[in-house]
């Protein structure tokens, strides 16, 4: 039948096997994420060399590659070095500062979102408590203050 796989493997015999490994160098561009509190944000862009292709068996690159996994200090780049790579592939200064000003008014907003939603969050558990005629006594982060009473206590 065309549609029959054959046998079929259980989970544990399962195996993929690879022989060689692509490494590719991709261009730096200007990146867009908002996250870098200092210094511009960094990318790969689309465009790569096909000159600088190296192809490496995989055993040869398990064998000499760093030990693993890295700390999460060792993965990022410092802000400086960021600003020197992009400089040195054709940006500017007003580019890295432009971007970098756009960054910090996106933080700003999604500050503001956040704010608001933990705002709008208190105030709707300020209105289940009303519904339910509950007695209780209610702070809320700006300073104003609800007590009310059981409506039906004498």
């Amino acid at each position: 039948d065309v549609m029959d796989p054959g046998p079929k493997l259980n989970k544990k015999n399962r195996k993929v096997n690879f022989c060689c490994a692509e490494f590719r160098e991709y261009e730096i561009v200007l990146g867009d994420n908002p996250c870098p509190r200092l210094g511009p944000p960094i990318s790969l862009g689309w465009k790569h060399d096909p000159a600088t292709v190296t192809v490496v068996d995989v055993m040869d690159y398990e064998w000499d590659r760093p030990d693993l996994p890295r700390t999460r200090s060792q993965m990022l780049i410092p802000s400086e070095t960021r600003s020197e790579m992009l400089l040195q592939v054709g940006f500017t200064w007003r580019q890295l500062l432009d971007v970098m000003a756009e960054n910090k008014n996106i933080r700003r907003s999604r500050e503001k979102i956040v704010m608001q939603y933990h705002s709008n969050s208190k105030r709707k558990r300020i209105i289940k408590l009303f519904k339910g005629n509950a007695k209780f006594e209610f702070s809320a982060p700006r300073g104003w203050k609800i007590n009310l009473r059981n409506s039906t206590a004498a």
